[in-house]
């Protein structure tokens, strides 16, 4: 087992300045050498709503989900991808998510 790295008071606050600029979490993973299950860890530790840090409801909240769509969630899913990682890719909350999965699952 490896060990982890403590986060310091840079490493938060660079983590909460480029997720408020919209940059994705993969990309901040790669800029603090951290793991994208690091990076939703921290978050959800610093934040209970992370759609708060960027100004609002994500930027397809209220738009109907297509079947299209719902038919690339289930593969999404299915092929590993968490909550978190799917709200970003859909642009819509994790609260969302999870709400849909359970209609279409």
């Amino acid at each position: 087992m490896t060990q982890q790295r403590a986060w310091s008071f840079q490493d938060d606050a660079d983590l909460t300045t480029e997720y408020a600029k919209g940059t994705t979490m993969a990309e901040i993973g790669r800029m603090l050498g951290r793991t994208n299950a690091a990076i939703q860890c921290r978050l959800r530790q610093q934040v209970f709503d992370l759609d708060s840090l960027r100004g609002g409801p994500p930027r397809r909240a209220y738009t109907p989900w297509t079947k299209a769509l719902d038919w690339r969630l289930i593969v999404e899913y299915r092929n590993g991808g968490t909550v978190y990682e799917l709200a970003e890719l859909f642009g819509r909350s994790p609260g969302a998510i999870r709400s849909r999965l359970q209609k279409v699952n």
